[in-house]
């Protein structure tokens, strides 16, 4: 209730009811404040420990980024065991609808070929040495805001199931 009361040998007009909603308030968004930076600092929203994450299955091994944004630069590292190579060549496939989903900016080493299989696609690449590990690295950008899911996997062998967060 504002009105004027005497404070020491002034009068001052003050209203008790607001100053404890705005005090209120402030703390509130300070919390909030404080959760916003937490998450950054995590990796919540683009790069640190959890925005990082990598998944195995069998000689599949792949490192991708949980938390991106729309149209920046990311990359899928996949690195296949030796020994998974067939006739001088380890095939790699991506879901046709991740794909959909993404612009592919480049992809190392280039593969020898590339094929759409049904809800795959299929890229095989020429292996030096088969008993040596085979790396590829997919550079792409997100073209849709939500959250991505994507399969991959070895030709004849174990997949991964993988997701995104794209921030716009």
């Amino acid at each position: 209730m504002a009105g004027r009361e005497p404070v020491g040998d002034l009068e001052i007009g003050r209203d008790l009811e607001f100053q404890w909603r705005q005090w209120r308030f402030q703390r509130v968004a300070w919390v909030a404040m404080a959760l916003v930076l937490l998450a950054a600092l995590g990796g919540l929203l683009g790069s640190g420990p959890l925005s990082d994450s990598s998944a195995q299955a069998g000689p599949l091994r792949l490192d991708y980024g949980r938390f991106e944004r729309r149209h920046a630069p990311e990359a899928l590292d996949i690195e296949v065991d030796g020994g998974v190579a067939s006739d001088g060549r380890v095939e790699l496939w991506l879901s046709t609808d991740y794909l959909d989903g993404i612009e592919l900016q480049s992809v190392v080493p280039e593969p020898v070929e590339v094929v759409v299989a049904g809800d795959r696609t299929v890229f095989a690449f020429a292996v030096g040495n088969p008993d040596e590990p085979t790396t590829v690295r997919f550079a792409l950008e997100h073209d849709e805001v939500g959250v991505a899911d994507g399969r991959i996997g070895v030709g004849g062998g174990p997949e991964l199931a993988f997701w995104q967060v794209v921030y716009p």
